[in-house]
């Protein structure tokens, strides 16, 4: 998967207001598809930057702890 594929797939993701469970399978997707952890953390991270609503901040947040291998052991994405 290609990082603006997946920066399209996470914006989307927001659109629809998909749970975090669902925003984790993409990133299993991506890194499953040869992306790499630096690629998924600097989308995560200009999604972030550029999303003004406070719950999508704190999601965007936790999927970053998880992309770097912190948070909940069983949901890491590392």
């Amino acid at each position: 998967m290609l990082i603006s594929k997946l920066r399209d797939l996470l914006k989307q993701a927001i659109q629809d207001d998909l749970s975090y469970l669902e925003l984790r399978a993409v990133l299993i997707d991506f890194k499953e598809e040869g992306g790499h952890q630096r690629d998924a953390r600097s989308v995560l991270e200009e999604l972030y930057h550029a999303i003004g609503d406070e719950y999508w901040k704190d999601k965007l947040l936790e999927l970053i702890e998880l992309t770097e291998g912190m948070g909940i052991k069983t949901l890491r994405v590392r």
